[in-house]
């Protein structure tokens, strides 16, 4: 599995590009058997064909150093840093 850095950099040059408002990992926590878990959240609100090119994009660019990485979009309009992380696994 790639480092965190590795995985950081990719996502936050995404944040960067507005291509999402930010994002989520289950890196922080124990290694589980779930593997890596990543929740974006769009920039704005998103329809179902926006949220799934934007998981699609996601999932590609972190193909490299995180080619089984599971990504989800959180279309809840709430910030990721809001919840608990027992909500987000």
């Amino acid at each position: 599995m790639a480092t965190w850095g590795d995985i950081n950099l990719v996502l936050n040059r995404l944040v960067r590009e507005g291509v999402i408002g930010g994002f989520w990992t289950n890196l922080a926590g124990p290694r589980t058997p779930l593997g890596l878990q990543v929740i974006v959240a769009p920039p704005t609100q998103v329809d179902d064909a926006a949220a799934l090119a934007i998981q699609t994009l996601v999932q590609d660019k972190l193909a490299r150093c995180a080619p089984d990485a599971v990504v989800t979009v959180d279309r809840s309009g709430e910030p990721l840093g809001s919840r608990s992380q027992d909500a987000l696994s």
